[in-house]
C-alpha cells in the first residue's frame, strides 16, 4: 500500500545519498591520486630515454603501462558514480514533498520533535523529483538533529519576488560563525560519525537546478533555504 510504497521511496533516496556522498568522495580522492602519479610517469619517460638506461627501456615501458592503466581503471571507476542525475519535470513541489513527508514526520515523532509543513499555493516550477526530495531529506533530518526534543523543524513552501522556494528552520542553537562560511565544503561536519558530505550534496543539486542554496543562522535556530531562479 501506500506506506509501503513511501517506504521504498525513502530507502531509494537514502541509495541514492550514499552514491552521491559515495562519488563526491571517489572524485576527491581520485583527484589526489593522480597527481602523484601523473608526476612518477613524467620522470620515468624522462629516464627511459637516458642513453644509460636503453638497457632497461622494456621495463621503463612496462611501468608506464601499468600506470596508465590505473589511471585507467580510476576513470572508468568515476565514471561509474557519475551520472544519477534525476529528470526534470514540470510539477509541484507539494506533490514532491507529500510523497516523503509522512515518513520524515514519523523520524520526527519517534524522535519526540515535530514536523510542520506549511504550504503556499505556488506555481509549478521544473525539477528533479528525487534530487529535490533529496535535498529536502537532507535538510529535515539535519534540523531534527539540531533540534531540542519537543521543539520542532518547520518546512515552508514560498514564493518571494517571483521565485519559488522552500525553507527548512530548526529550533536548534544555530550554526557557530567559523562553521557557516564553510558549509557545503566536503567532510565538514560538527557531528560525531557524519560525513558532511549531505549539504555538499545539496549545494550540487542547487548548481544542476539553478537554483540558490542559501544558509542563515541565529539563536532561534537555522534556515536552509533553496530558491528555483527564473520567473515562472
Amino acid at each position: 500500500g501506500k506506506v509501503g510504497e513511501q517506504f521504498r521511496l525513502m530507502e531509494e533516496l537514502g541509495r541514492l545519498n550514499r552514491i552521491n556522498q559515495f562519488g563526491q568522495m571517489a572524485a576527491g580522492i581520485s583527484h589526489e591520486v593522480r597527481n602523484p602519479m601523473t608526476t612518477v610517469r613524467g620522470f620515468l619517460q624522462l629516464l627511459m630515454n637516458k642513453f644509460e638506461y636503453a638497457s632497461d627501456s622494456h621495463y621503463f615501458a612496462l611501468m608506464i603501462s601499468e600506470l596508465d592503466r590505473a589511471n585507467d581503471m580510476l576513470s572508468n571507476f568515476l565514471s561509474m558514480t557519475k551520472g544519477h542525475e534525476g529528470t526534470f519535470v514540470e510539477a509541484s513541489l507539494k506533490n514532491a514533498f507529500d510523497a516523503i513527508f509522512p515518513l520524515l514526520e514519523a523520524d520526527a515523532l519517534m524522535m519526540g520533535k515535530q514536523l510542520k509543513l506549511m504550504y503556499n499555493p505556488v506555481p509549478n516550477v521544473r525539477f528533479s523529483f528525487k534530487e529535490i526530495q533529496q535535498v529536502l531529506l537532507n535538510f529535515v533530518r539535519n534540523g531534527l538533529d539540531a533540534t531540542p526534543v519537543g521543539k520542532k523543524v518547520t518546512v515552508e513552501i514560498f514564493q518571494r519576488d517571483k521565485r519559488v522556494g522552500f525553507s527548512v528552520k530548526d529550533e536548534g542553537s544555530g550554526i557557530p560563525e567559523e562553521i557557516l562560511s564553510q558549509l557545503g565544503t566536503p567532510f565538514l561536519t560538527t557531528k560525531t560519525g557524519g560525513t558532511g558530505l549531505g549539504l555538499s550534496i545539496c549545494f550540487d543539486i542547487a548548481r544542476r537546478h539553478n537554483a540558490k542554496l542559501e544558509v542563515s543562522s541565529g539563536n532561534e535556530g537555522a534556515t536552509f533555504t533553496f530558491i528555483f531562479d527564473g520567473d515562472y
